[in-house]
């Protein structure tokens, strides 16, 4: 199946099964209209304490540090919603409310490619947020404790690994032809702990790698600003590298039911194999995605018509994540039935 026949395949799933999109479309619109988790006033506490701790060190330029942490911080709180966390982005769910840099709280791919494209090109204007609703009052609650923020983060983080999971669940059910309600909780609950899993997994690599690669850097800092510059460059390409080889590492733990490891190993033979196709579908993802998704939020000026850009984000979004879904699932076939036949193959000659 070809990138394209595979595109064509997602939107013809998501018209023929309207509902699947109902999920980020139900959460964009409480993430809209419903009540919001401000720390704004938490948050100014913190900040307006920083220059009493800096006393004992006073000088023009951390003067100068502080004020312009404080703008910059001040402006993020005052835009966060501490609800956006019931949105995974890494899970697939697509969300327009949550586009923009000061509204990510977990930036999906096509995002974070966004919005590393508009720091470069330097414009900003492409992440502006959507506007908040114009006919309605939003509720905002705010969190005056540390221990209230920690809490209700984590929190609503569990309840958006159990949205995204049931979103994923959902849409894999649905092309893998399952219709027994009792396993497709079963799945979700494996699936949402092995995201969980691999998100431990991949804090305690990156902790342990980070480590002796801070103090080289601080070393080769010392000894040479550019080459510092230039270890810190070839490290991150490096990552990014690596990265693109986990293209599908959700999609195999969604759609094969596999654990991490085994997610990280289909993962990898998949794009190694098909490298080239994976990179011509990525970028399309990101084009297709992102662009469509800068359209709605511009299109958007806090009246109805916003939400008639939720659910044509929520359209296009869902029928880009199940054109992945089908493209992963079309080469892992075809990957296993290669490496079966090869062994079938090697038993044959050495019988």
């Amino acid at each position: 199946m070809s990138i394209i026949e595979s595109l064509g395949k997602g939107f013809q799933v998501v018209r023929r099964y309207w509902w699947l999109p109902l999920i980020p479309i139900l959460l964009d619109t409480f993430l809209w209209i419903g009540p919001q988790a401000s720390v704004e006033n938490l948050m100014r506490q913190t900040l307006d304490a920083l220059p009493v701790e800096m006393a004992d060190a006073p000088n023009e330029d951390m003067s100068e540090w502080v004020k312009s942490l404080q703008a910059a911080m001040g402006e993020m709180a005052s835009r966060y919603n501490g609800f956006s966390a019931l949105r995974v982005g890494l899970l697939g769910v697509p969300s327009l409310m949550s586009w923009g840099e000061v509204r990510l709280g977990s930036a999906s791919t096509y995002e974070t490619m966004w919005i590393i494209f508009s720091l470069i090109t330097d414009r900003p204007d492409l992440l502006v947020s959507v506007p908040d609703a114009t006919f309605v009052d939003v509720l905002v609650l705010q969190l005056t404790q540390p221990w209230s923020w920690l809490l209700s983060s984590i929190l609503l983080a569990i309840a958006g690994i159990l949205i995204g999971c049931t979103y994923l669940a959902s849409i894999t059910h649905t092309l893998r032809g399952l219709s027994d309600s009792r396993t497709f909780w079963q799945r979700v609950l494996r699936l949402g702990s092995h995201c969980v899993l691999f998100w431990v997994l991949r804090a305690v690599v990156m902790l342990i790698a980070g480590v002796p690669f801070v103090l080289v850097f601080l070393a080769l800092s010392a000894f040479s600003p550019a080459l510092s510059s230039l270890f810190g460059t070839i490290v991150l390409g490096m990552v990014t590298w690596l990265s693109f080889y986990g293209t599908f590492l959700v999609a195999a733990m969604a759609m094969n039911d596999a654990s991490v490891l085994q997610a990280i190993w289909y993962s990898f033979n998949v794009v190694l194999r098909n490298f080239g196709s994976t990179l011509g579908l990525f970028l399309l993802i990101n084009l297709i995605g992102g662009g469509l998704t800068i359209l709605w939020q511009r299109l958007s000026t806090g009246s109805w018509w916003t939400w008639i850009g939720i659910v044509g984000n929520a359209y296009v979004g869902t029928s880009l994540v199940v054109a992945s879904l089908v493209f992963y699932h079309d080469r892992y076939t075809r990957w296993r039935e290669a490496l079966i036949g090869a062994l079938a193959g090697q038993s044959k000659r050495t019988a």
